[in-house]
């Protein structure tokens, strides 16, 4: 009996539904480096609040602890967007900085706020990591 029971318990445990991640882009029409996103989004909060937001400069990484815990990774894709078509893309927007963006499903209504204020400040917007880049996320 007690065999039958761990078997069950495995067993749920492969059904729990996994959090599905989404790949997003933030594409921006100015040249910015990790430690100006980062000034964008700390600005007037307290210490406290600041350690929510983890950034690394000299490999162009960021993590932001949203209010639910969880995590967003933010990385610097600056000089590996090398295919044509990608960008003839970013030459036809004037895109001059991208960063892969790495967000729950469920916690991309917290994300917004943070990439909006990244758009407020230095123009472009956050598309899908596709071939074609879309659909558009967010955008002003």
């Amino acid at each position: 009996m007690k065999k039958n029971n761990k078997k069950k318990n495995r067993l749920s445990l492969l059904k729990t539904p996994q959090p599905k991640n989404l790949e997003l882009l933030y594409m921006g029409t100015q040249e910015v480096t990790v430690n100006e996103l980062d000034q964008v989004l700390t600005e007037g909060l307290s210490e406290a609040e600041k350690d929510n937001f983890q950034f690394w400069p000299q490999i162009g990484i960021m993590e932001i602890t949203l209010p639910s815990e969880k995590v967003v990774d933010v990385e610097s894709m600056n000089g590996f967007m090398e295919n044509e078509e990608d960008v003839a893309f970013m030459n036809q927007h004037g895109i001059k900085t991208v960063y892969a963006i790495t967000v729950e499903e469920s916690a991309i209504g917290e994300f917004e706020p943070l990439a909006r204020k990244w758009m407020d400040a230095f123009g472009g917007f956050v598309c899908s990591d596709s071939d074609d880049f879309m659909p558009m996320v967010f955008e002003k």
